[in-house]
């Protein structure tokens, strides 16, 4: 092998070890950080679950979502943490872009990072002028430091703009507190 050859062999052996080494740096990044997410102790779990379906036609209040409202107590301080999933369909024939938000609300206060785009009627794939009528699955999480006491967790929802359709076949909402 000529002093070339050999020159592009150690090169090739050097990035081989580096990429190794920066491979091995994330690896440990990431089980540290997932590791501080576990830290805590999880006071209490409540998970409700509907299959009814329910709709809401655009209205400029956010509303309640039916039965999905939980009451937790906390001893000391601590974060409460809310999962929302739900399979759900937004539609308007007028508005081709139309949006449908969820937000949670605990003691009457928003949950973090407040109100979301849950679903929407936008479709890049299909064709203009064409709805997409299919419901689809889609979930969030939401989070609230609270103080030593009862708290009322509540997810409300709100199509925006008329005359937007914000369905709801099934959904399950998982409430826990992190003290």
């Amino acid at each position: 092998m000529g002093d070339q050859q050999q020159s592009r062999a150690r090169g090739r052996r050097f990035l081989t070890l580096l990429a190794s080494v920066l491979v091995v740096v994330f690896v440990a990044t990431t089980a540290v950080a997932i590791t501080r997410e576990r830290s805590g102790v999880v006071g209490e779990l409540t998970i409700k679950t509907s299959n009814d379906a329910s709709g809401l036609v655009g209205t400029s209040d956010w509303v309640a979502i039916e039965d999905a409202e939980v009451t937790v107590s906390t001893e000391t301080n601590a974060t409460v943490v809310v999962d929302f999933m739900a399979t759900s369909l937004c539609e308007s024939i007028e508005n081709p872009r139309a949006r449908c938000m969820v937000r949670v609300m605990v003691d009457g206060k928003k949950a973090q990072p407040g109100r979301v785009i849950f679903d929407s009627d936008y479709s890049p794939d299909l064709p203009k002028g064409h709805i997409d009528d299919q419901y689809a699955a889609h979930s969030m999480r939401w989070a609230k430091w609270v103080p030593a006491g009862d708290h009322t967790v509540t997810v409300e929802w709100k199509p925006a703009g008329l005359p937007t359709t914000f369905s709801l076949r099934a959904w399950s909402l998982t409430v826990m507190t992190a003290e």
